[in-house]
């Protein structure tokens, strides 16, 4: 809460140097004090504050200002100043009123007309545009009349919560929403809200589109449409607007639209109860309401009816395939296979999750969580070389096409002198086919002094490495001992097509390529994790190519929904050979008429785009 308006008594003063013109909004006071010589500041005014200039005379002009500044030399500026205020209501500016004013006219603080008018009065009609607390128990008060609030703004009284929070009745007997008419309407014609378009029309026994699980009202007045329905439709409660009715019966929406009558419609519509000949005490239900026999029949033999579990008629079935019909067992109980598409006919489908990103028509398998040596280099042509703490070798490899983690590496290593010597193996990423990067993780292996020959020696990873399916990374190998002696195998013939040898001089800070040997190598990968679906693959004997369960069917993001036709025809292949066994491939998803380096078959095409899917490899 804050006080905009503030009441404030000042010495009269004068305006300083040479005056001000008619559109000048700063004015500079010779001294802005109170009676005891006190400056007086933004803050003593409020948010506004009030003055006269040249007081007593013709040139008499009324101002407001909205901030005060002190000057080191006793002066006040004025700013914020609004000139020519008028003399009588409303108090705005009068352009004939702004006056110049010379240096030293008389200026005098004063609660001029324009002030008194952000005053409340009595008499008057209000708004309050701050908050006004009452000291307990002085509340704001009624005089001896008690009337219901009306409007959503009113306050409500004592008596008036009292009566209503304690169940004494209230004379509320009816409900009356403002409306928009969507064809001409008369007062007491019957109407249902439209929800297309939010208007009121005229309803219709003949047509349940206009009587059924939709909103009644009674217009209360004419309209037409696109206009508003003069005082409202009338929701719920007493309606008087009604001619010629039966006391005491019931009230049915008629054939003849907009009209309530007492009798049945083409469909009947119950809307109300018949007061007297012009009032209807209006209650419509909602919708039809069931027979008996309607209702023993949604009991059912489990569950519970519900919006969602409705009940049906033997009308609502079909043995043949009919549009928007439920199907039903021929004599011998069997559904006649019409009812499913040519592809629903011809495909077994079941979704999974994927492993990684995949595209409609691969070959895919069922994952296990497999750990196998699925990348080997160990060709022997008795190349090797040695290894220093500065002198760093390394193997960059692609990872498969499953790939989940690197679980361990082999090298072929021998250590030559006489102490014991320590290796460590790291994996990194790679920029532009060489190592880079920290280590993804490392592991060291000690080797006895004296070896006279290579042995392989395995690196497990004391926890496998995360590493992204099909992408380069590279081994990276290196005696921490600070000494010499330990020599590494390689071949010299580049057998390998993923990478390649690497090496650095400088503890690993550059490397080159040594293309185009490879290092003696193989590296352990857990291939898929157990569950999802990835690529098929025939290069090595592992899951990628015993665990083929069908083809993609359509696009699918890593850790996302994807599905697989399993049985059937596959539709999903392209420049397929008629009558031509398939084969997995190595390369991942792929499939061919010819064996890959692990024969697994997987279908006989029917087409150039279709493949019936055959497993018959075991």
């Amino acid at each position: 809460m804050s006080d905009n308006r503030n009441i404030v008594q000042a010495r009269k003063s004068s305006l300083f140097g040479s005056g001000v013109t008619t559109t000048a909004t700063t004015m500079i006071l010779s001294a802005l004090v109170d009676p005891q010589g006190n400056t007086l500041l933004t803050a003593d005014f409020g948010a506004v504050g009030y003055g006269v200039l040249e007081p007593g005379t013709v040139r008499e002009e009324n101002f407001s200002f909205t901030t005060v500044a002190q000057n080191a030399d006793g002066t006040a500026t004025l700013t914020g100043v609004v000139r020519g205020l008028d003399f009588a209501a409303p108090y705005t500016t009068v352009a004939g009123l702004k006056k110049e004013h010379g240096g030293s006219t008389v200026v005098i603080i004063s609660n001029s007309a324009p002030f008194y008018n952000n005053f409340a009065n009595k008499e008057n009609d209000e708004t309050i545009s701050q908050t006004w607390t009452f000291t307990n128990p002085q509340y704001p008060r009624l005089d001896s009349a008690v009337t219901a609030p009306v409007d959503d703004e009113e306050l409500a009284t004592k008596k008036y919560v009292d009566d209503t929070a304690g169940g004494t009745p209230i004379s509320i007997n009816r409900v009356v929403v403002a409306g928009t008419a969507g064809a001409t309407v008369a007062a007491g014609n019957l109407v249902y809200l439209d929800n297309a378009d939010t208007e009121w029309k005229l309803v219709d026994a003949t047509d349940t589109a206009t009587l059924y699980n939709i909103k009644l009202g009674i217009a209360q007045g004419a309209g037409t449409d696109g206009n508003a329905i003069a005082g409202g439709v009338l929701t719920q409660g007493l309606d008087t607007n009604q001619s010629g009715l039966s006391t005491n019966s019931t009230a049915y929406a008629t054939d003849t639209p907009g009209a309530v009558g007492t009798s049945v419609g083409t469909n009947e519509k119950i809307v109300g109860d018949v007061i007297s000949a012009t009032e209807v005490l209006f209650d419509p239900d909602y919708g039809p309401a069931p027979t008996a026999d309607e209702k023993d029949a949604l009991v059912g033999t489990s569950g519970s009816p519900s919006s969602t579990n409705k009940y049906v008629t033997n009308d609502d079935t079909a043995t043949t395939s009919t549009a928007n019909e439920i199907p039903r067992g021929d004599g011998s109980g069997k559904i006649d296979d019409d009812w499913l598409s040519a592809e629903a006919q011809s495909k077994v489908r079941k979704v999974f999750t994927a492993g990684i990103a995949l595209t409609a028509g691969e070959a895919a398998i069922i994952g296990n969580g497999e750990t196998v040596d699925s990348i080997t280099q160990t060709t022997d042509d008795s190349t090797h070389t040695d290894m220093t703490d500065t002198k760093w070798y390394g193997q960059t490899f692609t990872t498969k096409g499953a790939a989940e983690t690197v679980d361990a590496i082999k090298l072929n290593l021998r250590n030559a002198a006489a102490g014991a010597r320590t290796i460590r193996v790291s994996i990194r990423s790679t920029s532009a086919g060489l190592p880079t990067g920290a280590d993804l993780d490392s592991k060291d292996f000690a080797l006895s002094g004296g070896e006279v020959g290579f042995n392989t020696r395995t690196f497990t990873f004391d926890t496998p490495i995360a590493v992204t399916a099909s992408t380069v990374f590279a081994i990276v190998v290196r005696n921490i001992t600070d000494s010499t002696g330990v020599y590494i195998k390689y071949n010299s013939t580049n057998l390998y097509s993923g990478g390649n040898a690497v090496s650095s001089t400088d503890s690993g800070s550059t490397w080159g390529s040594d293309a185009p040997n490879d290092l003696h190598f193989v590296v352990t990968e857990t291939q898929t994790e157990s569950g999802k679906v990835y690529p098929a693959s025939a290069e090595i004997t592992s899951i990628l190519s015993d665990g083929f369960i069908g083809f993609v069917d359509a696009n699918a993001t890593a850790d996302n929904d994807v599905t697989v036709t399993v049985g059937g025809v596959d539709d999903n292949q392209t420049g397929l050979t008629t009558g031509d066994t398939y084969f997995l491939q190595d390369a991942s998803g792929t499939i061919g008429t010819s064996a890959g380096t692990v024969s697994r078959k997987v279908g006989l095409a029917v087409s150039a785009t279709e493949i019936i899917i055959k497993q018959d490899n075991v």
